[in-house]
């Protein structure tokens, strides 16, 4: 029986463009597989919470893969279709046709399938997933994870406010330059610096008419008191007839130990068994 049968001969470039898409194929099926099995491993560990936020991730993550993967299909598809050549005709019998055909026909999956395999396989050795798997699966104890460290305790600007005695005066120029008395009494355990000062300013009428705000760029040391005095504020409304100021922020400075109790002398030689020699 005689039959024609239409081929199609690629060249050079057809060749090319035909296992770039094979290959973008295979890759990104490598891709959301491994992602899968990570994600997998993932949902298996962690708590509720955890496997419930991994899900949501998941869920974007495959999205945005294949997405990518039919955008680069159909760009490398297209390009590959536009390379095949140009038509040609053959005839004969069928059997020859068969035989002529069946060579080509199966490479491109075997590349195909051969280009998954080897990418699952290199993917598989090395990613940490797999690599810890294995170790343990071979009988290799794990080594318990190392304690953690003690958190120190959080710094909270609020109470080391608090923890500040603070006494203004204040006074006017001719000008209208308000002049501030400041007594910081820092009794935190640590310096502070950098101080923060707001005033608002209130009319005879209760009305607030102003307001200032300045920065004492000083070291406060832990457990003393200091006075700033003659700070200029800044200019105010010239009807302020009362102000209220306060610390609205400040910067940690560094740690102070604590200051050792001095002893008086008669407690020294009590500790020493020296006599004491008390007058009438």
């Amino acid at each position: 029986m005689i039959i024609r049968r239409e081929i199609r001969k690629r060249g050079f470039f057809g060749w090319v463009f035909l296992l770039i898409f094979l290959g973008f194929n295979a890759l990104m099926a490598v891709w959301l597989f491994n992602y899968w099995s990570q994600i997998g491993g993932n949902l298996a560990t962690s708590s509720e919470a955890g496997r419930a936020g991994a899900a949501i991730g998941a869920t974007i993550g495959t999205s945005m893969i294949l997405f990518i993967w039919a955008v680069g299909a159909v760009i490398t598809g297209l390009l590959a279709l536009l390379t095949r050549g140009p038509k040609t005709y053959i005839e004969g019998e069928s059997e020859v046709l068969i035989h002529r055909g069946f060579p080509l026909r199966p490479l491109p999956l075997l590349l195909f399938a051969v280009a998954v395999l080897f990418l699952s396989y290199y993917w598989k050795v090395d990613s940490p997933t797999a690599t810890t798997t294995a170790s343990i699966s071979s009988g290799a104890t794990a080594s318990p994870p190392s304690p953690a460290a003690p958190l120190a305790p959080r710094w909270s600007m609020e109470e080391a406010i608090s923890n500040v005695g603070f006494e203004f005066k204040w006074g006017r120029s001719g000008i209208g330059i308000m002049t501030a008395q400041f007594t910081i009494h820092n009794k935190n355990s640590y310096d502070i610096k950098d101080l923060t000062i707001s005033c608002n300013h209130y009319a005879p009428s209760g009305t607030r008419i102003d307001s200032n705000t300045r920065e004492i760029y000083e070291v406060f040391q832990a457990n003393t008191k200091r006075t700033i005095r003659n700070f200029n504020m800044g200019f105010t409304h010239s009807q302020v007839h009362e102000s209220a100021c306060r610390i609205t922020r400040l910067v940690k400075g560094e740690e102070r130990a604590p200051a050792p109790v001095r002893k008086d002398a008669v407690s020294k030689r009590k500790e020493a068994g020296s006599p004491i020699e008390l007058r009438p």
